[in-house]
Parts: structure tokens; C-alpha cells; sequence
């Protein structure tokens, strides 16, 4: 049977309820199916979707349907905290058949995508709809479950480039709408940039120590730099996140003779992240691909310069002033270039503009009329 558990509140232990053929549910429920709970951009909007409905009175459920692969229970908590109902089940289609969702919602759950039959079969009324955040290598193929004939009534992407791509990959356009993931509150306040000459701090490296991020080439950034910067001047790339490439890392800091300017700060929780962002003098990000990554987001949303790869639909939402092709020649001298104008303040009005950016196309309350216009 499903595992069923809520937070209590004063202990914070998880604490096992009746079975869910036993509940009976008087709101409308709003139902989350992910593989696990974690914490990354792709999982950022399940969670805001479920704060937008429940401020809307539903009954929010959120179904995990593998086991974490990391035993970090501090990722969990968000989920937990913000669900009525938390369910670990890897059939998803036995907790849709009795709480009959107005809405079920999939973000990368394999078991739920290859049931997405059975779950339309048992709950015909539910709205099933897919959010999809980036065309992936197999076994991630979810966009052959989206082509003709699928169960799913509705597709979000995360950009506009990505909803040409679904419809080019055989996905009904019709069914695909962009629904730029993320909704932020307006943050009036101006942080004042600063200057390597009177207040190297750091630059942020906010992502997972994974192929994709490409983490080692960070190295190759700051060896180009510090050709540029005298030692004084020079800040650390300050790398916040995990992963298994922690020691390849290293390893190239070494090889480049750059580890003084290499710094770690590993299993930070996600409310840390505000006052990282507000002491870093820039970030960088030359990932491989991405959707739309969150830290992109916050960082422009905090007034932070970024200098990061021109990938996945990166560039709809990015000022162009702080994209770096990828693998172009020269490549890290292109970021050290770009770092040294973000690190003597002369691309202020840049940031202050996406800054504006984030305030107004992205913030909380366009998100949401966004959301009720798509969705319901």
C-alpha cells in the first residue's frame, strides 16, 4: 500500500497516516506526481504550483513515486511542508483512483508517464497535464508519451524554443503552451555592485557538480582571469552545490595552479541562498544545456552580474550581455573578459535592467494570472 505521511509541526518527525482509500476529501484536490523530492530549477515550479492552488483552496497531494537517491531530508521538507498529503507509491494510478484530482500534474516521474493511460482511465475528469522543462537523452524521452494519441491534455513548457521543439518532435502544438516556470516577489531594493579593487569577494558558482554544469571548466575561467587581475584583486570562485565531480574539480585547480581562488561550500540549504547571492560580485554558469535555470533567475533578481553559456532557451530570458557561446574559441577568456567588466561595475545598468526584468515579467502575481490562464 502507499506510504502516507504529514510534517508535524511541533516534533518536524514524519508521522504515518490511514491508508488513502480510507481519506475522504471535501476540496478539490490539486495533484503533484514526481520521481523524487529534490530541490532543483526543474522541481521549483511543482512546488509554486502547489502554493498557487492551495492558496486557491485545494487540497494539495504530492506523490513520490522513487526513493530519493540521496538520504537529505532537508530537500524533502519544502514539499512536505506546502503538501496536505505526501504519498510514496511507484503507482501513482492507486492514489489518482481515489482522491480524483481536478488537476494531476507530472514533473519527470517515468512510473507516472508510462501510466499516464491508466491514470486518464480511472480519473477521466482530471486534467493531466506534463510539465517539461528540457528535451533529454534516453531513458528521459518523456515527449514520445506526448505524441499523438497520448492521455495528457496538456503540455508547459519552460520557453517558447522548447514548444517548437515538442511540436518538431511530433507532439500536437495545439496541446503546448509556454509557461515561463517561476513566479518571484518583487524586490524593490538595489544592491550595490562591487569592485575587485576595494572588495573582492567572491564569484558564486550556484549549481550541481555535474557533467552538465561542466564545473572543471570553472577553472579554466579563473586561470584566465587571474592573467588579468593582479593577486590582490583576484576573487575565489566560491562553488555551492554537490556532486560527484567534487574531486575532478579539485584535481584541474590543481593542475591549473588555481586552487587559492577555488572555494566549496557543499549541502547549503536553499534559504542560505539569498545572502549568497547578496555578497557575490558575479556568477558563472557555463553549463553544456539547460532550460531555464532558477539560479539565472534569482541571480538577476538580486542584482548579481552573470557571465554564463548561451544554451538550451537561455537567451529568451537573459540579456544578451551576459551570454558566452558555447565552445567558442577562446571560450574562457571570453568569461574572464566578461567577469572583469562585471567586477569593476561597468555593467551596472545591465544588471539593474534585468533586475527590472525579473520584477516584472517574472514576478509572482503575472505567474499566476499565467497560470489561471492556461491550466484553468
Amino acid at each position: 500500500m502507499p506510504r502516507r505521511f504529514r510534517r508535524n509541526k511541533s516534533s518536524g518527525r514524519n508521522i504515518v497516516l490511514k491508508k488513502a482509500e480510507d481519506s475522504v476529501e471535501e476540496n478539490p484536490v490539486f495533484c503533484l506526481i514526481i520521481p523524487w523530492m529534490s530541490l532543483g530549477g526543474a522541481d521549483r515550479c511543482g512546488l509554486d504550483l502547489m502554493a498557487h492552488y492551495k492558496s486557491r483552496g485545494f487540497r494539495i497531494v504530492v506523490v513520490s513515486t522513487r526513493t530519493m537517491p540521496h538520504k537529505d531530508s532537508r530537500r524533502e521538507t519544502a514539499f512536505v511542508d506546502l503538501a496536505d498529503d505526501v504519498f510514496c507509491n511507484a503507482n501513482p494510478v492507486e492514489v489518482v483512483k481515489k482522491l480524483q484530482p481536478v488537476y494531476t500534474v507530472v514533473n519527470n516521474s517515468h512510473e507516472a508517464y508510462d501510466q499516464a493511460d491508466s491514470i486518464k482511465e480511472v480519473a477521466p475528469n482530471t486534467k493531466l497535464i506534463s510539465l517539461f522543462h528540457m528535451i533529454l537523452n534516453p531513458p528521459w524521452d518523456f515527449e514520445k508519451s506526448l505524441q499523438r494519441g497520448t492521455s495528457f491534455d496538456l503540455v508547459l513548457t519552460v520557453s517558447d524554443k522548447l514548444k517548437g521543439e515538442l511540436a518538431n518532435a511530433g507532439v500536437d502544438k495545439s496541446m503546448i503552451e509556454a509557461l515561463y516556470w517561476f513566479g518571484f516577489p518583487e524586490i524593490k531594493k538595489i544592491w550595490p555592485l562591487r569592485k575587485t579593487d576595494k572588495d573582492p569577494r567572491y564569484i558564486l558558482c550556484p549549481f550541481r557538480f555535474h557533467y552538465q554544469k561542466r564545473p572543471e571548466f570553472v577553472c579554466d575561467i579563473a586561470a584566465e582571469l587571474a592573467k588579468v587581475l593582479p593577486a590582490n584583486n583576484m576573487p575565489v570562485f566560491k562553488f555551492v552545490g554537490d556532486g560527484d565531480l567534487y574531486p575532478k574539480i579539485q584535481k584541474h585547480a590543481q593542475e591549473l595552479k588555481v586552487s587559492n581562488y577555488i572555494q566549496f561550500k557543499r549541502g547549503v540549504d536553499y534559504k542560505e541562498m539569498q545572502s549568497l547571492y547578496k555578497g557575490a560580485s558575479a556568477m558563472v554558469c557555463p553549463s553544456r544545456d539547460e532550460g531555464i535555470p532558477l539560479t539565472y533567475f534569482e541571480a538577476m533578481q538580486w542584482s548579481v552580474p552573470m557571465a554564463v553559456s548561451n544554451v538550451g532557451a537561455v537567451s529568451e530570458l537573459v540579456p544578451s550581455n551576459y551570454l558566452i557561446d558555447f565552445e567558442m574559441e577562446d571560450e574562457a577568456k571570453e568569461y574572464a573578459k566578461l567577469l572583469c567588466l562585471h567586477l569593476t561595475g561597468q555593467s551596472r545598468a545591465e544588471i539593474h535592467s534585468a533586475r527590472k526584468l525579473v520584477n516584472e515579467k517574472f514576478s509572482k502575481s503575472v505567474w499566476d494570472a499565467n497560470v489561471k490562464r492556461l491550466i484553468s
